[in-house]
């Protein structure tokens, strides 16, 4: 079993295999970038997102080496959600939703100036992201709408098991 984690503007990328951790440097050494999120589906695909000098960064881990992607938007990333290995979604401080499609990342969609942080997907039409005072959005596979969470606190952490089974957490 292996696991892959991080902590919030971490300059490292931890692995543990075997009840061993080990830090991974990445081709273009990690310790210069903030690891903001980590997220993958098999031990040859992990993804982590961040910040490289104030610049949105994307890396990808194929089970033996780290590579930064081309970002189509150089923004601030927060979170990372992969669902499948052709399906994950990227959100940041920038309001741009980014997603992928197996092949490369894109701008899905721009809101203007939202700060998000956590981003979730049960489904390819099933996608959540909450951001900044409370503020969530929501994808039905055509159209994104906008909500407001009850509590009006940041929302920076999702996890979505059932499309009527969303949890949210923030500070």
């Amino acid at each position: 079993t292996q696991v892959t984690s991080t902590g919030v503007s971490a300059k490292i990328i931890l692995t543990q295999s075997s009840g061993t951790w080990t830090e991974h440097a990445d081709s273009e050494s990690a310790t210069t970038k903030d690891i903001n999120a980590i997220s993958g589906v098999s031990s040859t695909a992990i993804w982590a997102t961040g910040v490289q000098s104030s610049k949105g960064v994307i890396l990808d881990y194929d089970g033996s080496d780290w590579t930064k992607i081309d970002a189509p938007q150089k923004k601030d990333y927060e979170a990372i959600h992969m669902r499948t290995a052709s399906d994950g979604w990227i959100v940041g401080k920038s309001g741009k939703i980014l997603h992928y499609n197996g092949t490369s990342w894109s701008q899905h969609q721009d809101t203007g100036d939202e700060e998000w942080y956590a981003v979730t997907a049960v489904a390819s039409n099933d996608v959540w992201v909450g951001g900044k005072d409370g503020d969530l959005a929501y994808y039905n596979g055509s159209s994104w709408s906008e909500q407001t969470a009850p509590s009006g606190k940041d929302l920076n952490a999702m996890v979505g098991i059932a499309s009527s089974d969303v949890w949210v957490g923030g500070k």
